[in-house]
Parts: C-alpha cells; sequence; structure tokens
C-alpha cells in the first residue's frame, strides 16, 4: 500500500523530485523489493497447485492400477479349470456298484469341492486351514480313483493355519501332483504338502514322485499360479518347481513378511 501511495504523494508533494537521480534510484528499489514478496507468493501459490495436481495424477494412477490388478486377478481365477471335479466324478462312478458307502462319502466331498470351486471367485484371499480342507479332500478322492498307488501326507503347522493366501492356489498344485506325477508313473508314490512359517515367511511345498519336463514347466496352471502371486504380492513373492534331494518333483511356493 504505501508503494502504491509513493509516487502519487511524490506528484503532491514534491514535484521536482521526479527529475533526480536518486528518487528513480529508491523507485525502482521499492518496485523490485516489493516484486521479490510478490514472486515468492506467486512460487508458493504455483507450487501448491503443481503439488495438488500431482497427489491427484497419483491417486488416479493407483486406482487404476488396482483396477487393472483386480481384474487381471478376476481373469485369472476365471482360467482355473478344475480337472480334478470330472476326474473324481468318474472315480466315484465307478464305485457306486462296488462300495455305495464310499460312493456316497465320495459325492459329499464332491459337492464340497464343486461348492468350493464356485464360491473361490467371490474372495481375493482366504485361509491356509480352508484351503487344505480342499486339498485333503480332493486326494482323498483321487486316491479313490489310484488306490494304493497313491500315498497322502499333509503337514500344517499350528501358526500357518490362520494365514491367508490366493484360493485354489495349493489345490493347483495338488492337480499338478496327480496329473504329471502319480499319473504317469505305474508304481505311483506319495503326495505331500506341507505349509509352514520361518522367520516370518510363508513357505508351501507340493511333492510328488515324477520328472520334469517342457509342459510340466510351461503349463497354464503352473503360470497361472506365478500371475496371480505376481499380481498380488509383486517380486516379493516367488513360485518355482525343482528336482529335490529325494529325487522328487517339488513345487514351492514362497510369501514372505506374512
Amino acid at each position: 500500500m504505501t508503494f502504491f501511495l509513493y509516487v502519487p504523494m511524490t506528484v503532491f508533494t514534491n514535484p521536482d523530485d521526479f527529475s533526480k537521480r536518486e528518487f528513480w534510484i529508491s523507485f525502482f528499489g521499492q518496485v523490485m523489493n516489493l516484486g521479490r514478496y510478490v514472486m515468492g507468493w506467486v512460487v508458493i501459490y504455483y507450487l501448491y497447485h503443481i503439488m495438488k495436481q500431482n497427489q491427484h495424477v497419483k491417486e488416479q494412477k493407483l486406482i487404476l492400477e488396482n483396477a487393472a490388478k483386480s481384474a487381471e486377478l478376476e481373469l485369472l481365477k476365471n482360467q482355473l479349470n478344475p480337472h480334478f471335479l470330472f476326474n473324481s466324478l468318474n472315480s466315484i462312478k465307478a464305485l457306486v456298484l462296488i462300495d455305495q458307502e464310499k460312493a456316497r462319502d465320495g459325492i459329499i466331498k464332491l459337492s464340497e469341492l464343486l461348492r468350493f470351486s464356485l464360491n473361490y471367485e467371490r474372495v481375493t484371499l482366504i485361509a491356509i486351514q480352508d484351503e487344505m480342507n480342499e486339498v485333503q479332500k480332493y486326494l482323498e478322492l483321487e486316491k479313490i480313483r489310484f488306490g494304493d498307488r497313491l500315498e497322502l501326507e499333509i503337514q500344517l503347522e499350528e501358526d500357518t493355519m490362520e494365514l491367508k493366501i490366493p484360493p485354489a492356489m495349493v489345490l493347483t498344485l495338488a492337480e499338478n501332483a496327480i496329473k504329471h506325477g502319480i499319473s504317469q508313473v505305474p508304481d505311483g508314490g506319495k503326495v505331500r504338502v506341507v505349509c509352514q512359517k520361518r522367520k516370518g515367511n510363508l513357505r508351501i511345498m507340493v511333492t510328488n514322485p515324477g520328472s520334469l519336463d517342457g509342459k510340466q514347466s510351461l503349463g497354464i496352471g503352473l503360470k497361472n499360479v506365478t500371475k496371480r502371486l505376481q499380481a498380488l504380492y509383486g517380486n516379493e513373492a516367488s513360485f518355482e518347481l525343482v528336482r529335490n534331494a529325494k529325487e522328487e518333483i517339488e513345487a514351492r511356493i514362497l510369501i514372505p513378511n506374512i
């Protein structure tokens, strides 16, 4: 305000000062001094709006990324093809005339598995204990088909039961163990499922007899497992298929900091 009154006051009080060098030096000094404050506020104003705009862009980017991940997860879950339901149905059909009690038990397990396969698409994560209940039902149904050729072992540590994992993931590995392991080995063998927690990391291992080949390592089911882990956990989680020290094929899932 003082600056804007400076020139008019000078005109009325000391008109001769306009011709003096000192007046103009003082005048431009005040202009520059005022400009410094104005420029500071202008910079602050634009920085604030730039930051606000950047925040908005980041929020929109996160929303789009989350939507893309959700869509990808839904697509991956929809790609799961429960072959085990058809295999189990065939096994039960053979039992109907031989052992009605076992057939009845098999039908109950199959119906529960079917219900699970229809419902898991509605959730992103489920408790390991719930997943393992379905895995056990599936393996017991497959035992009807393979009989003594199939041995089962499930090791579920107490502190892993309530941990959350993507639904049907271990079930996919168990199905893979039957399809590429037990069914390909004349004498059969053992399918072992282990869930354990070590140093804050969840480890899931499914082992079966058999050998590694190109088809198994590139199968849709195993690709699906990898993509689902990637979508949920990024590069922190991992999946690999290896031959272990016991000459078995071992599918390993590692989810850190769970």
